[in-house]
Protein backbone atom coordinates (compact mmCIF):
# COMPACT_ATOMS: atom_id res chain seq x y z
CA UNK A 1 0.00 0.00 0.00
CA UNK A 2 0.98 3.44 -0.94
CA UNK A 3 2.03 5.66 1.34
CA UNK A 4 -0.23 8.27 -0.04
CA UNK A 5 -2.82 5.70 0.85
CA UNK A 6 -2.20 4.60 4.24
CA UNK A 7 -2.59 8.49 4.87
CA UNK A 8 -5.76 8.45 3.25
CA UNK A 9 -6.94 5.64 5.34
CA UNK A 10 -6.24 7.03 8.35
CA UNK A 11 -7.84 10.26 7.44
CA UNK A 12 -10.96 8.16 6.80
CA UNK A 13 -10.65 6.99 10.18
CA UNK A 14 -10.17 10.10 12.17
CA UNK A 15 -12.99 11.60 9.97
CA UNK A 16 -15.89 8.53 11.06
CA UNK A 17 -14.37 9.72 14.46
CA UNK A 18 -15.28 12.87 14.78
CA UNK A 19 -18.23 12.23 13.01
CA UNK A 20 -19.24 9.34 15.41
CA UNK A 21 -18.13 12.00 18.32
CA UNK A 22 -20.78 15.02 16.96
CA UNK A 23 -23.45 12.09 16.98
CA UNK A 24 -22.50 10.87 20.14
CA UNK A 25 -23.22 14.92 21.57
CA UNK A 26 -26.13 15.21 19.99
CA UNK A 27 -27.43 11.68 20.99
CA UNK A 28 -26.64 12.24 24.85
CA UNK A 29 -27.26 15.76 25.19
CA UNK A 30 -30.39 15.44 22.87
CA UNK A 31 -29.00 18.97 21.53
CA UNK A 32 -28.06 20.29 17.89
CA UNK A 33 -24.75 21.66 18.13
CA UNK A 34 -24.76 25.34 16.31
CA UNK A 35 -23.69 25.20 12.74
CA UNK A 36 -20.94 27.74 12.75
CA UNK A 37 -19.29 26.64 15.83
CA UNK A 38 -18.87 22.82 14.20
CA UNK A 39 -17.91 24.32 10.53
CA UNK A 40 -14.97 26.40 12.82
CA UNK A 41 -14.22 23.42 14.69
CA UNK A 42 -13.79 21.41 11.08
CA UNK A 43 -11.78 24.12 9.80
CA UNK A 44 -9.32 24.40 12.84
CA UNK A 45 -8.35 20.61 13.07
CA UNK A 46 -7.84 20.90 9.08
CA UNK A 47 -5.54 24.21 9.67
CA UNK A 48 -4.00 22.07 12.53
CA UNK A 49 -3.40 19.31 10.78
CA UNK A 50 -1.45 21.26 8.17
CA UNK A 51 0.29 22.84 10.68
CA UNK A 52 1.60 19.50 12.22
CA UNK A 53 2.46 17.84 9.11
CA UNK A 54 4.52 20.97 8.63
CA UNK A 55 6.66 20.17 11.23
CA UNK A 56 6.93 16.79 9.90
CA UNK A 57 8.51 18.11 6.21
CA UNK A 58 11.12 20.67 8.84
CA UNK A 59 12.26 17.28 11.05
CA UNK A 60 12.61 15.64 7.39
CA UNK A 61 13.91 18.50 5.34
CA UNK A 62 16.33 20.00 7.85
CA UNK A 63 16.79 17.13 10.48
CA UNK A 64 19.53 19.49 12.67
CA UNK A 65 16.47 20.79 14.43
CA UNK A 66 16.62 17.90 16.62
CA UNK A 67 20.08 19.16 18.41
CA UNK A 68 19.20 22.53 17.47
CA UNK A 69 16.52 21.26 20.59
CA UNK A 70 19.12 20.19 22.56
CA UNK A 71 21.19 22.68 22.63
CA UNK A 72 19.15 26.27 22.46
CA UNK A 73 15.47 25.21 22.67
CA UNK A 74 14.38 28.93 22.13
CA UNK A 75 15.94 29.01 19.04
CA UNK A 76 14.79 25.86 17.56
CA UNK A 77 11.14 26.92 18.60
CA UNK A 78 11.60 29.68 17.03
CA UNK A 79 13.13 28.32 13.53
CA UNK A 80 10.21 25.19 13.80
CA UNK A 81 7.08 27.52 14.80
CA UNK A 82 8.45 30.51 12.31
CA UNK A 83 9.22 28.36 9.61
CA UNK A 84 6.37 25.93 10.21
CA UNK A 85 3.61 29.11 10.22
CA UNK A 86 5.35 29.98 6.95
CA UNK A 87 5.23 26.47 5.17
CA UNK A 88 1.41 26.24 6.32
CA UNK A 89 0.57 29.06 4.68
CA UNK A 90 2.09 28.53 1.81
CA UNK A 91 0.42 24.62 1.75
CA UNK A 92 -3.14 25.89 2.84
CA UNK A 93 -2.92 28.58 -0.13
CA UNK A 94 -2.00 25.73 -2.36
CA UNK A 95 -4.78 23.73 -1.14
CA UNK A 96 -7.51 26.25 -0.60
CA UNK A 97 -7.26 25.48 3.03
CA UNK A 98 -8.02 28.62 5.80
CA UNK A 99 -4.86 30.61 5.88
CA UNK A 100 -3.99 33.25 8.87
CA UNK A 101 -2.79 36.81 7.83
CA UNK A 102 1.12 37.67 9.16
CA UNK A 103 -0.53 39.12 11.49
CA UNK A 104 -2.39 36.23 13.15
CA UNK A 105 1.05 34.33 12.60
CA UNK A 106 3.03 36.79 14.74
CA UNK A 107 0.28 36.91 17.42
CA UNK A 108 0.33 33.14 17.56
CA UNK A 109 4.40 33.12 17.68
CA UNK A 110 4.44 35.69 20.62
CA UNK A 111 2.82 33.04 22.71
CA UNK A 112 5.92 30.89 23.26
CA UNK A 113 7.61 32.47 25.98
CA UNK A 114 11.01 32.29 24.30
CA UNK A 115 9.15 34.29 21.58
CA UNK A 116 7.43 36.79 23.30
CA UNK A 117 9.62 39.42 22.34
CA UNK A 118 10.34 38.41 18.59
CA UNK A 119 11.16 41.70 16.91
CA UNK A 120 9.64 40.70 14.05
CA UNK A 121 6.41 42.41 11.52
CA UNK A 122 4.24 41.56 8.96
CA UNK A 123 5.85 42.87 6.53
CA UNK A 124 9.31 41.19 7.36
CA UNK A 125 7.00 38.01 7.61
CA UNK A 126 5.36 38.47 4.45
CA UNK A 127 9.02 39.13 3.14
CA UNK A 128 10.36 35.77 4.68
CA UNK A 129 7.45 33.74 3.04
CA UNK A 130 8.01 35.75 -0.23
CA UNK A 131 11.72 34.14 -0.19
CA UNK A 132 11.04 30.84 0.97
CA UNK A 133 8.66 30.26 -1.84
CA UNK A 134 11.49 31.03 -4.23
CA UNK A 135 13.66 28.60 -1.84
CA UNK A 136 10.99 25.97 -2.29
CA UNK A 137 10.61 26.66 -6.30
CA UNK A 138 14.81 26.37 -6.67
CA UNK A 139 14.38 22.96 -4.24
CA UNK A 140 16.47 25.43 -1.47
CA UNK A 141 13.69 24.59 1.60
CA UNK A 142 17.02 23.73 4.01
CA UNK A 143 19.12 26.61 2.91
CA UNK A 144 15.89 28.52 4.11
CA UNK A 145 15.55 27.55 6.76
CA UNK A 146 19.29 27.55 7.55
CA UNK A 147 18.97 31.02 7.22
CA UNK A 148 16.35 31.71 9.56
CA UNK A 149 17.73 29.85 12.01
CA UNK A 150 21.20 32.04 11.63
CA UNK A 151 19.44 35.33 10.92
CA UNK A 152 16.24 35.43 12.22
CA UNK A 153 16.57 33.18 15.13
CA UNK A 154 19.17 34.60 17.32
CA UNK A 155 17.50 33.59 20.64
CA UNK A 156 19.22 32.43 23.41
Amino acid sequence: MSESRNIEELAKDVINNIVKAYEELRRVLKIDLPKELVNEALRETEHIVIHELCHAAIRKVYPEIGKVYDVNEAKATCVDELVGRLLETYVSRRVGAFVHSFEEHITELRLYAPLSNLNITPELLKGLYEEMVKAIEGGKLREFIKKVERDICRIG
